[in-house]
């Protein structure tokens, strides 16, 4: 029987490259299927040359209930020339900063409770796409007798408070619902394609491979019960968990 893992992420920094060459180190603006598998393994203590088959194959989806905003920051790193002189170089990196994301993973029974204590748990430190980007606040949820899709398109606003506040201001200026914008792996051939579906997290064999994404928005009303528009749609949301 299939269940589904609901997680948390919310962090004053988080980076999820997808990307990534040389000297620029870049972000998606959401969570990526190969980090967060990464989180998953590094909390279930396997290491990087152990099979991640059965983590990969779990069906990924992301709600972006505070998207953040990208920043990006310097490195002066030191390094070698092929004739052995030493040199300085500058390295973009680029964050989401003040983020929130509920991120659903749907699989079998038995592995997701494994994954749920793992992350009560963890066997090693966790970080949100880097290591100098721990979370903040609890991260697990919890499981539901629910799919990825529908767990994400039901399961409470995650929003910080600052956040909930700014987004109700500007409600009552515009009288415009907000929206939430989903990313879930598609059943289908989709336009979007993002290769971030880990092999092997291996030094020596590092492998990728594609999935097809699913897109789209919904209304903050549907994650916060029937509303009407000329009432006030957060009235008794809850907090961070």
């Amino acid at each position: 029987m299939s269940k589904t893992l609901l997680l948390r992420l919310a962090a004053p920094m988080q980076s999820w490259g997808v990307a990534s060459k040389y000297t620029t180190r870049d972000t998606a603006m959401e969570p990526s299927k190969s980090g967060v598998i990464g989180l998953l393994a590094a909390a279930l203590g396997r290491g990087r040359d152990e099979s991640i088959e059965d983590l990969a194959g779990l069906k990924f989806g992301v709600r972006a209930d505070q998207p953040g905003e990208l920043m990006r920051d310097f490195h002066t790193a030191e390094g070698r020339t092929k004739q052995g002189v030493k040199m300085n170089y500058v390295t973009e990196r680029y964050y989401i900063a003040d983020a929130v994301f509920v991120v659903a993973l749907e699989g079998e029974d038995e592995l997701i409770k494994t994954l749920s204590e793992a992350i009560e748990s963890p066997y090693h430190a966790l970080s949100l796409g880097r290591r100098s980007c721990p979370p903040t606040g609890r991260m697990l949820l919890g499981v539901l007798d629910m799919g990825c899709v529908e767990a994400l398109k039901t399961y409470k606003w995650q929003a910080s408070e600052f956040y909930r506040e700014k987004v109700l201001r500007n409600y009552e200026r515009t009288k415009v619902i907000p929206k939430i914008k989903l990313v879930y792996d598609a059943d289908r051939v989709t336009k979007r394609v993002q290769t971030d579906v880990p092999i092997s997290f291996s030094w020596k064999h590092r492998q990728h491979t594609k999935r097809f994404i699913a897109e789209e928005y919904i209304s903050l009303s549907e994650i916060c019960g029937e509303i009407a528009v000329e009432h006030d749609p957060f009235e008794g949301l809850g907090g961070d968990e």
